[in-house]
């Protein structure tokens, strides 16, 4: 899809220097974690690094407890994005990209403090990652309702 005053070869030219985040011979590693906080100090310095000993292109985090949504880059060059409630440190959800998926994530989307997604340019098809932190048995009746519609 083109911009008004662009051309097509212009937008193709775009979308071509975009980097690919797999392809059919490189292997791509997906990963997801329910690290009970990150609202601690040094907790998410300790995630990143066992992210990275893993070589893992994308994980996605599961009770974050971080408030709002929002973007965050890490010194080590990792992009941390991230959903919560607005007024409480409860549940959260976010994905820890490398520097490969940050560059080749087309979208972002903050849905909720339970739900996130990103979608991701590839040679032949877009992928999205939807992380989902969803209520536990132990929860009442109303909060699984409402997740649940």
């Amino acid at each position: 899809m083109t911009t008004p005053g662009e051309s097509r070869k212009e937008a193709m030219r775009q979308k071509l220097q975009r980097p690919s985040l797999t392809t059919p011979k490189q292997h791509l590693k997906l990963g997801c974690w329910n690290v009970r906080t990150m609202y601690q100090i040094d907790k998410t310095a300790n995630i990143v690094r066992e992210f990275k000993s893993y070589n893992i292109n994308v994980v996605g985090i599961s009770e974050m407890r971080w408030t709002g949504f929002g973007e965050v880059k890490t010194t080590t060059g990792e992009t941390i994005l991230y959903s919560g409630s607005d007024n409480s440190h409860h549940h959260g959800v976010g994905l820890i990209l490398d520097k490969t998926s940050r560059e080749s994530m087309i979208t972002w989307k903050p849905v909720n403090d339970r739900i996130i997604s990103a979608r991701f340019f590839s040679k032949f098809v877009k992928l999205t990652v939807i992380q989902i932190y969803s209520p536990t048995n132990d929860s009442n009746d109303d909060e699984k309702d409402t997740f649940y519609e």
